[in-house]
């Protein structure tokens, strides 16, 4: 059962992390817009911020999948994630 529940929450986690994607982008590119018409794309913290929302994903990512396979490699006893 571990499998099958480490692939359910692998596939779902990465579905529900590409429809905040797709659902919070407009929101995003309106900040983004109101940002450049102020004239705030050299300003650091937008810069940082920019950065941040491109490669948080990634490491959300890398996060769920490690997270799926310590589910799926789990036994009854024992697991490869200590709790």
């Amino acid at each position: 059962m571990g499998v099958v529940g480490g692939f359910i929450e692998g596939f779902v986690g990465l579905w529900v992390i590409g429809m905040a994607v797709v659902f919070m982008q407009p929101i995003w590119d309106m900040m983004d817009a109101i940002a450049v018409m102020f004239g705030a794309t050299t300003n650091p913290t937008y810069i940082f911020v920019t950065n941040t929302m491109q490669y948080v994903l990634i490491i959300f990512g890398i996060a769920l999948i490690i997270n799926a396979f310590s589910r799926a490699t789990e036994t009854e006893e024992q697991s490869y994630v200590y709790r």
